[in-house]
């Protein structure tokens, strides 16, 4: 199947994308199960 221009450079982002995303999961590292609720808590008064 032929693509066009268009459409390799769209996958060509997405790609790209994909990677950096990849490398900041690698660079974040892991969470337990708290830290998200402790972040999206954090700052809240009462």
């Amino acid at each position: 199947m032929r693509q066009e221009p268009e459409a390799r450079a769209r996958q060509a982002e997405i790609g790209r994308a994909l990677e950096a995303i990849r490398a900041l999961r690698r660079r974040a590292g892991t969470m337990t199960t708290d830290e998200p609720l402790a972040a999206k808590h954090e700052g809240r008064s009462g």
